[in-house]
């Protein structure tokens, strides 16, 4: 019988076709929003971040220009950093530089979280599962769009 590290160990090559991206939510501590854009962008360089201070500004990041603003959701004084899709491996790298960021110059709490977004770019969306997609769909936010 394999163990569940030696089944992830075997199977870890699928996550090389992987496309990740991160939305991380958190508190500003004691900077400025323009103090904690600078200091970002020290730590993930050659990654730019680009600061906006509009809630779901219509920059697109990519894997070489991320993006912070804020997020209303938690207050006034929560953020929320936005990475474009990067491979597996560079998404593994800015994920733990972020956390530690975030550990370093912010604070979460309950209203905080991380989103993360995968995506796997070799598969057929004839490969796609109908009957789980209509078992989960939800049909108000169907009915908001095409009312």
């Amino acid at each position: 019988m394999d163990k569940y590290s030696d089944k992830f160990l075997n199977n870890a090559n699928i996550l090389k076709k992987a496309k990740v991206g991160f939305e991380f939510e958190f508190y500003l501590k004691d900077l400025s929003f323009y103090k904690t854009l600078e200091l970002i962008n020290q730590e993930l360089s050659p990654v730019k971040v680009w600061g906006f201070r509009q809630y779901h500004s219509d920059f697109t990041p990519d894997d070489k220009n991320f993006k912070i603003e804020p997020d209303l959701s938690g207050g006034s004084n929560m953020v929320e950093l936005v990475t474009g899709p990067l491979n597996f491996y560079d998404a593994k790298y800015y994920l733990i530089k972020i956390v530690k960021f975030i550990q370093n110059y912010g604070y979460t709490n309950e209203k905080a979280s991380i989103h993360f977004n995968i995506s796997f770019t070799d598969k057929d969306l004839n490969d796609l599962n109908t009957l789980k997609l209509i078992l989960n769909i939800d049909e108000d936010e169907i009915f908001r769009a095409y009312p």
